[in-house]
C-alpha cells in the first residue's frame, strides 16, 4: 500500500546478504514513485541520481558508492522544494559529477537546471538555471572529454540543443539549435553524443515525408501524386574543435516505409574508443515490432554512412532504450527492454567491434513486468552494473529502482545485495 509519509524519511533500501532477491525487491523503494535512473562512474566511483514522484511534484535524488557499488552512501535531495523534476542527466570526470534536469516547478514550459560537485559528490554547488525556457523539453545528455562538459536536448518542437562548457563546468556557452526533426510521433526518445579528443558527434532520429513519390501530369498540371512515402534516418552532425562550429546534417542510414505502417528508426546510443564510433539503434524497416541494429563508423568521415546489421534473431517483442558500455578489450556490453502487450523484458549481451556475438541474450529479469530505461556501467575491475526502474500495474504500489551486478564479466548476474 502507499504510506502517506514525506519522501525525505520514506527512504529504504534492500540489502540483505546471502539471499536470492525476486524481480519484486527493488535497489531502491520509497514514498513516491522512483524512475528514471542515471549513473556515471570513474575509477571506484558510481554516482546514480533518480526521480523521485508523489502527487504533483518529483525531486532529484543523489547518492554514490565509492567502492565500486558495493556500499552505498545515503541518499540526498538535490532538487528545491518546490521542484517537478523530470528525467535527468549524471556525468563524472576529473573527480568533477555533474547533474542537469528539467524542472517545472516554477514555470509552464520548465527551466534547465545545473549544479555540480568538485569533491565527488560530498558537497554540491547552488543550484542554478542553465536554460530559462526549455520549451518542455526531455532527457538531457552529458558528455565529458578533460576540461569540456557538453549537454544535449530535444524540445517539444522537436528541436534539438547542444550547449557547453570548457572549464569543467563553471561557465556555459550559449546552446546552439543543431536540428529540427521533420515529424515524429514522439519527442521522448532522446539524441545521443560521443566525444573523442575535439571531435563531437551528436545523432538523432528523423521522420520525414518523402516527396518523390510517384507523380503523374496531364497538359502540365499534375492529376495524381503519391505522397504517402515516409524516410526515417539517424541524423548526424560534428565537430572538431569542441563543438564551437558544426558540420552540415549528415544521414547515416535511413529507410522509406508507407506512412500507414508508421515504421520508424529511433533509441540511438552511440559510443566511441578513440577511433571508431558505434551506433546503436531500434530498426522497424525489416519488421513491424524492430529489431536493434548496429553499426560502426568513422566519426569525422563526412561521406562514411552505414547500413548496419541486426544484432540479434527475429522476437516477437519490440527492443528499446539500448544501453552500452566496454570493457578492457574493447569488447561491448549491451542492455535493452523488449516489450509486448504493455509488458517487458530486460536483456543483456556483449558483441566484439565487429558485431560479432560474443554472449547470446540473458534475461536479466524471471518474468515480464513493466521494465524500463535500464543503464548499464563497468568498473575498471571489471565489475558491471545494470540499473531499470519499473511502472507497476497495481496503482496501489510505487515504481522503484533495480540492480543488478556481474562479478564474471557478465556469465552470471544476481542482484545488489545478494
Amino acid at each position: 500500500m502507499r504510506f502517506r509519509t514525506s519522501i525525505e524519511i520514506g527512504f529504504l533500501i534492500f540489502a540483505i546478504s546471502g539471499r536470492c532477491l525476486s524481480d519484486t525487491t527493488a535497489f531502491i523503494s520509497m514514498a513516491g514513485d522512483c524512475r528514471y535512473p542515471a549513473v556515471a562512474s570513474e575509477g571506484t566511483g558510481v554516482y546514480m541520481t533518480w526521480l523521485v514522484a508523489e502527487g504533483n511534484s518529483a525531486n532529484l535524488y543523489f547518492r554514490r558508492s565509492m567502492d565500486e557499488g558495493r556500499a552505498w552512501d545515503t541518499a540526498r535531495k538535490i532538487s528545491a522544494d518546490k521542484a517537478d523534476c523530470f528525467p535527468p542527466a549524471i556525468a563524472v570526470d576529473s573527480s568533477v559529477v555533474h547533474l542537469a534536469w528539467i524542472d517545472y516547478g516554477e514555470t509552464v514550459d520548465g527551466e534547465i537546471y545545473y549544479t555540480r560537485s568538485t569533491d565527488k559528490g560530498v558537497t554540491w554547488e547552488k543550484n542554478y538555471i542553465l536554460v530559462g525556457n526549455a520549451n518542455s523539453a526531455r532527457y538531457p545528455l552529458f558528455a565529458c572529454k578533460g576540461s569540456s562538459v557538453y549537454l544535449i536536448w530535444q524540445d517539444v518542437e522537436n528541436k534539438v540543443f547542444f550547449k557547453a562548457s570548457h572549464n569543467r563546468g563553471k561557465t556555459w556557452e550559449s546552446e546552439v539549435m543543431l536540428g529540427k526533426v521533420g515529424k515524429h510521433s514522439c519527442y521522448c526518445y532522446p539524441p545521443a553524443i560521443t566525444a573523442q579528443g575535439n571531435e563531437l558527434a551528436v545523432v538523432w532520429t528523423d521522420l520525414r515525408e518523402d516527396n518523390r513519390g510517384l507523380n503523374a501530369s496531364l497538359y502540365g498540371f499534375t492529376v495524381f501524386k503519391n505522397n504517402k512515402k515516409m524516410v526515417s534516418s539517424v541524423i548526424c552532425r560534428t565537430s572538431a574543435d569542441n563543438g564551437r562550429t558544426w558540420s552540415k546534417e549528415r544521414t547515416l542510414t535511413s529507410t522509406r516505409f508507407s506512412n500507414e505502417i508508421k515504421d520508424e528508426i529511433d533509441n540511438p546510443t552511440m559510443l566511441s574508443d578513440g577511433s571508431q564510433s558505434y551506433l546503436f539503434w531500434l530498426d522497424r524497416r525489416n519488421i513491424i515490432l524492430g529489431q536493434l541494429f548496429y553499426a560502426r563508423f568513422d566519426l569525422m568521415d563526412k561521406n562514411d554512412t552505414v547500413s548496419g546489421r541486426n544484432l540479434f534473431p527475429i522476437e516477437k517483442r519490440s527492443p528499446k532504450r539500448p544501453s552500452a558500455t566496454f570493457d578492457k578489450e574493447g569488447n561491448i556490453h549491451l542492455t535493452w527492454t523488449s516489450f509486448f502487450l504493455g509488458e517487458s523484458i530486460v536483456h543483456y549481451s556483449q558483441i566484439d567491434p565487429a558485431g560479432n556475438i560474443i554472449k547470446e541474450i540473458q534475461n536479466l529479469t524471471s518474468k515480464p513486468g513493466r521494465y524500463h530505461n535500464p543503464i548499464i556501467q563497468r568498473t575498471p575491475s571489471g565489475l558491471l552494473y545494470v540499473f531499470w526502474f519499473d511502472e507497476s500495474k497495481d496503482k496501489e504500489e510505487w515504481s522503484k529502482i533495480f540492480l543488478k551486478t556481474s562479478k564474471d564479466n557478465g556469465l552470471t548476474w544476481e542482484y545488489w545485495g545478494s
